[in-house]
């Protein structure tokens, strides 16, 4: 059936087809091994199906088609490497912070960001990364496992960085129903400790503070 160029679902395609290339650029440099690249999914019957339930930009729409590329890419017959795994949810965690842009609802207490992504890695990636792009052999030495956050700033930059267990305990412990004493609590972390983890959190998105009364309707009011 012919679509229509004003049909919401070709824009839709359009838009998550450049998001999913820019998202999955190292994935792209096996293309002519797999003969898959993360934009193929968008041509399916099950992209469409995803549209028409999710609605563009949100965090679900993300979910669902950033995990059809990775199943996509992952099912390749002919892989580059034991990593190819590890390469293609990397891609879809730095995926999900370019695909969600529904603004973050305003809180009375910290929450995570809406895109926000504590992961753990059994390659180093951020490492193989570099050795992709200059073109060096990945040998074992990378096997190690890695916690990643990726988060997007409220510029829009994506962070993709490194954290440790204390950092890792805040954030999942950061789930919007806690206040900042119970985050501490449950991270078994001081509470001066926690106040400056969730800090620097903030600065990268990965965390959204508690808002005065004040704030949350002054923020409801910019969603309007």
């Amino acid at each position: 059936m012919a679509t229509l160029p004003n049909d919401p679902i070709s824009a839709a395609r359009e838009t998550y087809r450049e998001i999913l290339r820019d998202s999955f650029q190292h994935t792209r440099l096996f293309s002519d091994q797999t003969h898959r690249l993360a934009q193929g999914v968008v041509d399916t019957p099950e992209f469409e199906a995803i549209l028409r339930d999710s609605r563009q930009g949100s965090l679900d729409a993300a979910r669902r088609i950033g995990e059809m590329a990775v199943v996509h890419l992952d099912t390749a017959p002919d892989q580059p490497g034991p990593w190819w795994r590890d390469l293609c949810n990397y891609e879809r965690g730095y995926f999900l912070q370019l695909a969600t842009t529904d603004p973050a609802p305003p809180t009375n207490r910290p929450r995570r960001g809406v895109s926000a992504l504590c992961a753990t890695f059994n390659w180093n990636t951020p490492e193989l990364l570099k050795r992709l792009t200059s073109g060096v052999s990945i040998g074992d030495d990378l096997r190690r496992p890695i916690t990643l956050l990726f988060s997007r700033g409220s510029d829009g930059k994506v962070y993709v960085v490194q954290v440790g267990s204390q950092v890792e305990k805040v954030f999942r412990a950061t789930n919007g129903l806690r206040t900042v004493d119970q985050i501490a609590d449950a991270a078994s972390l001081a509470l001066a400790d926690t106040q400056e983890t969730l800090k620097a959190l903030a600065r990268i998105g990965a965390v959204v503070l508690a808002q005065s009364p004040e704030q949350m309707l002054d923020s409801i009011r910019a969603r309007q």
